[in-house]
C-alpha cells in the first residue's frame, strides 16, 4: 500500500488474515463444453495506518465474480 499524507510518502506492506466464502455453478452446454459462474467474498481483519499525527482504520473486503467456459478434449 503506497499513500501520502501531510507531504510525506509512505510505503507499507502487510499480510492480512481473512475469511472467504462463496459459491458457484457449472452447467453443461454440450457433452464437452461447460459454462461456469462463481462468486467469492473475503472479509479481512481490520487494518490501520498510523500517520504519527492520527490513525485511520479500514475494514477491507474483496469481492470476486468469475465467468468461464471450459472445453474437454
Amino acid at each position: 500500500m503506497d499513500y501520502s499524507f501531510g507531504g510525506g510518502v509512505f510505503d507499507r506492506t502487510q499480510t492480512l488474515d481473512g475469511v472467504r466464502f462463496g459459491g458457484g455453478v457449472e452447467v453443461p452446454i454440450d457433452e464437452k463444453t461447460h459454462f461456469r459462474l462463481d462468486y467469492t467474498q473475503t472479509e479481512y481483519s481490520s487494518n490501520e495506518i498510523n500517520y504519527r499525527v492520527g490513525v485511520d482504520q479500514f475494514d477491507t473486503t474483496e469481492r470476486l465474480f468469475r465467468i468461464g467456459v471450459t472445453r474437454r478434449f
